[in-house]
């Protein structure tokens, strides 16, 4: 048993050192051994945690309803902690050494490892939820570029879409699959060569961004810049949420209050 508190949290596991740690109502932060269960240490908040942990590179974070984030290391020891205006109850995701977490005070906060602010973004009620990152691909309508592995006639490594033609270049030069965007077949229009050229893989050449999702209890969901916490969306939804969103194949899926899973597209 650890302490005296229900479980609300979901508990994670290290990997090096092999130790699962979980967190009670009770306040208690608790680190049990990966083989055999024992306990190995506990780290009392004092206050309950419904926030589940999760590991970094030197330790655990987890929020608590005493209005702070805790960062713990390995070894049981408080490193760090941040305060901020109201309950925690959202879980902390972690990605590229920063940490992303809701509060009820109505933001959501991007701190350092190190527990230093990186930004907050304000939205207009709590947020419960966990936050989730993705990347999608951005492709400038003049710089549209097809790379391949063949050199063209004038030993060039591209051939230019018709988003940007060239003197050399004509639309009907490439054609590819749509869905895979495998170029199958590349012909070369000018006077110095006319035969086919068989192409296996391209590349596009583009813009690659990250975002972040989160949702609100009032049922908003959010997507904003990574780097900056700018909003770039916000979506309404006919109930509460305080389900995590998650996106797959740029496609953003949530659970909301009034009874609906949502799937929706990403452009």
């Amino acid at each position: 048993m650890i302490g005296h508190g229900s479980i609300f949290a979901s508990p994670c596991v290290s990997s090096q050192p092999h130790l699962i740690f979980c967190a009670t109502l009770g306040g208690i932060l608790a680190a049990l051994h990966g083989d055999n269960g024992k306990l190995l240490w506990q780290f009392n908040c004092r206050k309950p945690i419904f926030s589940s942990p999760m590991l970094t590179k030197h330790g655990i974070c987890v929020g608590c309803v005493d209005k702070k984030i805790y960062h713990i290391n390995f070894q049981g020891q408080e490193t760090w902690t941040y305060t901020v205006k109201d309950l925690v109850f959202s879980s902390p995701t972690v990605v590229d050494d920063v940490i992303l977490i809701g509060s009820n005070d109505r933001h959501l906060y991007c701190l350092s490892m190190e527990g230093y602010l990186i930004w907050k973004v304000k939205v207009e009620s709590a947020v419960y939820s966990s936050a989730f990152t993705f990347t999608l691909n951005y492709f400038q309508q003049d710089h549209d570029i097809i790379k391949t592995k063949t050199k063209d006639v004038q030993n060039n490594m591209y051939f230019l879409s018709n988003c940007s033609p060239q003197k050399n270049s004509k639309p009907e030069d490439i054609s590819f699959e749509k869905s895979s965007c495998n170029l199958f077949e590349a012909e070369q229009s000018n006077k110095l060569k006319t035969d086919t050229i068989k192409i296996n893989t391209i590349q596009k050449i583009g813009k690659v961004k990250k975002f972040v999702t989160f949702a609100s209890t009032a049922g908003n969901l959010y997507i904003v810049d990574f780097c900056s916490g700018e909003i770039i969306l916000k979506h309404f939804l006919s109930g509460q949420i305080f389900s995590s969103p998650v996106v797959y194949d740029n496609c953003l899926v949530v659970g909301c209050r009034n009874d609906f899973v949502y799937c929706l597209s990403i452009k």
